[in-house]
């Protein structure tokens, strides 16, 4: 199971971070699934710098955008050349202040979120958006598992 962050934001609630339903103008699911087929596509057409915003700013902190370019090149080299590419949103799982997305890109499961992944993906609301991050402390080290590695 994972951790959630500490300090700043109260009692069970992560600093700039927002659960769903808390209140405000806060995206719901459907803006969620909407926001990770987006984020899918840009990643995989490598569109370094809007894929890179779709990534929490903590993340970024952990994966300066030199080597998250990196991450692109090799996805590219799998991806790269296919003119149709089919991202499906399989399901959204909430628990607390993270969604877990389940997403099959031309009907393979990614499981970027899976649970036996030592550092599945997860998305969280940060400013109002959601971001996609992972806590693992370097997440841009190579080999890497990336949102679109099956079975991770």
């Amino acid at each position: 199971m994972l951790a959630t962050s500490c300090g700043g934001g109260g009692e069970g609630t992560t600093p700039g971070v927002t659960t769903p339903g808390q209140g405000g103008a806060q995206p719901g699911e459907n803006e969620l699934r909407q926001t990770a087929k987006e984020a899918q596509l840009t990643f995989i057409k490598g569109e370094a710098d809007q894929a890179y915003a779709f990534f929490s700013s903590d993340y970024q902190a952990r994966c300066p955008f030199e080597d998250f370019e990196k991450l692109l090149m090799a996805i590219q080299s799998v991806f790269g050349g296919q003119e149709d590419v089919e991202v499906i949103v399989e399901g959204v799982r909430f628990e607390g202040a993270k969604a877990f997305v389940d997403i099959s890109v031309n009907g393979q499961d990614i499981d970027a979120g899976a649970e036996s992944a030592p550092y599945p993906y997860y998305w969280i609301v940060e400013n109002g958006t959601w971001k996609r991050t992972n806590d693992d402390p370097a997440p841009c080290r190579f080999p890497v598992a990336t949102p679109l590695s099956p079975g991770q």
